[in-house]
């Protein structure tokens, strides 16, 4: 089995999980992806966007979802976990796509 951290907005993406515990993903997101990979375990853990603060000298913090995601990944290499799956709603911003890509390369 493989573990990958989920990533997103609230309980119906990653489930009830996330506030700072390593509690497991849940979620319509974390169901489709076992379905899609049966290999992803069922103790991967979620957070939540609110939870990711990335520090950088010069700013007061960085909080764009560019800056998140790169965090989401460093933090699942971190936690010994295979992948990362990051999903956010685009509310109307068509800058969120390009920038969650940004950050993921």
């Amino acid at each position: 089995m493989i573990r990958v951290l989920f990533v997103g907005e609230g309980p119906h993406d990653i489930g009830r999980g996330g506030s700072g515990q390593d509690s497991p993903a849940g979620g319509v997101v974390a169901g489709l992806a076992r379905r899609a990979c049966p290999q992803i375990a069922a103790d991967s853990p979620a957070m939540r966007w609110t939870e990711l603060v990335r520090f950088k000298p010069g700013h007061v913090r960085g909080k764009g979802l560019r800056d998140k995601a790169a965090l989401a990944v460093l933090l699942s290499h971190r936690r010994g976990c295979a992948g990362t799956v990051c999903v956010v709603d685009r509310d109307r911003d068509q800058d969120r796509l390009p920038a969650l890509r940004e950050g993921l390369a």
